[in-house]
């Protein structure tokens, strides 16, 4: 059986107080929700590179604990985005994945010279 899993602590680096463990998680918009654009980074793309993202401000979150006791709410702001990018992952998305073309462009330019540079050092 599949399991999906995804940790996230909303307290930042230095606390560690709110770790929430999601096993099987699936989002959806709320009927009312907005959207809101945010700079995003991720550990899994190189060189620190950021860019803007709109995501859904206000999501309903279900999910499963590590007890195996159901999570079912809805969440907003900063936790509501983590989700989302985090959830993301699963799929095999990334945040570049979600920028213009431009943008997008703009950051493979990037990473072909770094990568061309790491080989000639190399």
């Amino acid at each position: 059986r599949l399991i999906r899993l995804v940790i996230i602590d909303v307290t930042g680096p230095e606390k560690r107080e709110g770790k929430m463990v999601l096993v099987n998680p699936v989002w959806t918009p709320l009927p009312d929700a907005g959207y809101v654009e945010s700079e995003e980074g991720c550990l899994s793309v190189p060189m620190d590179f950021r860019a803007d993202v709109r995501r859904s401000e206000t999501i309903h979150l279900k999910a499963l604990d590590l007890d195996g006791n159901v999570i079912d709410r809805d969440i907003d702001g900063f936790e509501a985005i983590i989700v989302q990018h985090e959830t993301d992952h699963l799929k095999g998305v990334l945040f570049i994945d979600k920028i213009g073309h431009i943008r997008r462009a703009f950051y493979d330019n990037k990473v072909k010279k770094w990568l061309k540079r790491q080989k000639q050092e190399k």
